[in-house]
């Protein structure tokens, strides 16, 4: 997989993808997603603060995390998307 895949991805499930950017970590209100090495650190930014940090060995699995928390589809209408 590769990045422009994943956002598309992403589109296809409903995701707002200006939600998320990459290789970017200065951006606030988004998921930054940031190849570091041999693995990608994504993580919600706001006000230059990291939250819900999580590191991933492939794309793949920052797109099941990106899913978990940005879907609507795959949330089910719960509440704690952002």
């Amino acid at each position: 997989m590769n990045i422009t895949e994943l956002y598309s991805t992403l589109i296809d499930h409903g995701v707002d993808i200006n939600m998320i950017c990459f290789n970017d970590n200065i951006k606030d209100n988004v998921f930054c997603i940031i190849e570091n090495y041999n693995h990608y650190d994504v993580a919600y930014r706001e006000r230059g603060i990291l939250f819900d940090y999580q590191s991933c060995q492939t794309l793949e699995e920052v797109l099941d995390y990106l899913l978990e928390r940005l879907s609507p589809r795959h949330n089910n209408g719960s509440s704690d998307t952002f």
